[in-house]
């Protein structure tokens, strides 16, 4: 069984599996064992949980309600500002102490204020998994390890594909796996063909010569091209306005990642419906909801709308009534909103529910305020509805850890449940693969540029978790906690990307703007190519598509 660091690379190796057989050629084949670490964990998890019963396993957003939960209702924690990052913030440093098998006890005797405090919600929350018979992910291992031989193992043993990084609680359990079957390590690497290196006069200068650079390559006939950039999310807007304007048919450039599912329009339109309450309708609120497509009839009544959302604009106060709205709604021939307004009425309700109770409430007033509108949904638009139920569903799972809720902690839970959710719309492979650095590495390419070789972005700068004490974190090398560990991080990294296609062109911005930038000193052994003379796609231009 071959196991990989992530899905994609996973996914990769099943494709170019796949490919192998065809060219053979063969008409069916079998399907290799190829898992994901995660995946082949979880496969564990399941087997052992037919032979003895297991605590629950709670998803990150369960933790992390519980981890607000404790927050907010701690003297410390009630008084910051910004609670959900601080529960993200403690989420992730209770998961590497699981993870590089460090006990609570070591922080104990923290004379570190922020390290004190944690330590004091890592004990209320750690004490609430053992009341509901819970655990979180990272801890599953440690189970998994105590009952190793009940375990069926493939004969065949394990190959771990390209894992760059294992954490100590992996490398136990993989270290509890060779004591029964083989375990071994592969390292595959393309041979170097052709390494090159760019500067470009700023960053949009430097997308735009990417991107026609993809676009060459694709007319040449090439089927495998990537284009890696660090920190993709932040620049994703950027470049699938870029990528939509060089390739308007879009169907061979695939850009990974995604949005905050609550950015997506037809979802935004939904969280506005359910923000709305008949007895205090904010003028903003009614204004989205009266200009949005996504309610019912908004098509047939798009200009009477049009006038009653004029109409309310008109009124000095912040708030509307829901028997003036009702008023004004008859005087513009509002008649469908008025039958939506009405039926919205009667399914609100206010108290504490369970989240099963409250999810089937937002579900009813979607239903009655007639979303997602009447026109027929785009792929996008489908998509997006269904991962709305997606997260309904994980709403309603909240139940197993918590008691009724409050309307206003039901809103703020499904707020971050949205914020959280990543949007990508699910395309067939395309033969230009937009990809963040660590999703790109292990794969290959017929041809790769990497961009945002900056030495301010690569080797990333450290990030030590503020609620661990530094020196824990340094001395069990753990994630993000000082230059040397990240630039060693870099540097294999950026020696897998060498190898990841026959040519590879690492480019870097020369200023951002007053600020003269330099290339990362991990590429500062390649030789510096002339500019390209591939003519870029015009910067003016691209700035002004906006989908």
């Amino acid at each position: 069984m071959i196991i990989t660091p992530n899905l994609r690379l996973a996914r990769y190796l099943h494709t170019q599996h796949g490919i192998e057989q065809q060219s053979e050629p063969r008409k069916a084949w079998e399907t290799p064992p190829i898992l994901a670490f995660e995946h082949f964990i979880q496969q564990c998890w399941d087997q052992l949980s037919t032979v003895i019963p297991l605590p629950l396993i709670l998803s990150a957003n369960q933790a992390l309600f519980y981890w607000r939960d404790i927050i907010q209702h701690d003297d410390d924690g009630s008084a910051l500002i910004n609670i959900p990052q601080s529960a993200q913030l403690a989420l992730q440093a209770w998961e590497t102490l699981q993870q590089w098998q460090v006990s609570l006890s070591e922080l104990a005797e923290s004379v570190q204020p922020d390290t004190q405090i944690f330590y004091r919600w890592a004990m209320l929350f750690n004490k609430r998994l053992v009341e509901q018979s819970q655990i979180t992910s990272a801890q599953r291992l440690d189970i998994l390890l105590e009952h190793i031989e009940r375990l069926s193992l493939p004969a065949t043993g394990l190959t771990c594909y390209n894992m760059d990084e294992i954490t100590p609680a992996q490398q136990a359990f993989l270290n509890a796996v060779a004591q029964r079957v083989s375990v071994s390590m592969q390292d595959h690497k393309q041979p170097i063909a052709a390494l090159s290196r760019q500067g470009f006069a700023d960053r949009a200068d430097e997308f735009s010569h990417m991107i026609a650079w993809a676009k060459q390559q694709l007319a040449e006939g090439k089927k495998h091209i990537a284009c890696i950039i660090p920190e993709l999310h932040t620049h994703r807007a950027t470049l699938v306005r870029q990528f939509h304007y060089a390739f308007p048919e879009q169907t061979c450039v695939n850009i990974s990642g995604g949005v905050p599912l609550l950015e997506v329009p037809i979802v935004n339109a939904a969280w506005a419906c359910l923000q709305i309450r008949p007895t205090h309708i904010r003028l903003t609120e009614l204004g989205t909801l009266l200009r949005s497509p996504y309610i019912g009839s908004a098509e047939s009544e798009m200009e009477a709308r049009a006038l009653l959302d004029k109409q309310c604009r008109e009124h000095t106060v912040d708030v509307i009534a829901l028997s003036t709205l009702t008023a004004m709604a008859n005087e513009q021939h509002c008649s469908e909103l008025l039958q939506h307004l009405t039926q919205w009425c009667s399914s609100y309700h206010d108290g504490k529910r369970t989240f099963a109770d409250w999810t089937r409430q937002l579900s009813n007033t979607l239903h009655a305020l007639g979303w997602p509108g009447e026109r027929q949904l785009n792929s996008v638009e489908y998509q997006a509805v269904q991962r709305v139920y997606d997260v309904f569903t994980e709403l309603t799972n909240m139940d197993q850890c918590s008691e009724p809720v409050t309307r206003s902690t039901l809103l703020a839970t499904l707020y971050q449940l949205l914020r959280n959710t990543l949007f990508q719309i699910q395309t067939p492979d395309a033969p230009i693969q937009v990809l963040g650095l660590l999703e790109a590495t292990g794969m290959t390419f017929d041809a790769a540029w990497v961009a945002m070789m900056n030495d301010t972005l690569w080797p990333q700068a450290a990030a030590p978790n503020p609620l661990l004490p530094y020196s824990l974190q340094v001395s069990h090398n753990m994630p993000h906690a000082n230059s040397e560990r990240e630039f060693d991080f870099a540097q294999r990294i950026t020696n897998r990307l060498r190898h990841s296609a026959q040519a590879v062109n690492f480019s870097y911005a020369e200023q951002e703007a007053d600020h003269a930038l330099s290339p990362s000193p991990l590429i500062s052994d390649i030789l510096e190519a002339h500019a390209t003379p591939i003519a870029p796609l015009p910067s003016v231009a691209l700035s002004l598509i906006h989908i």
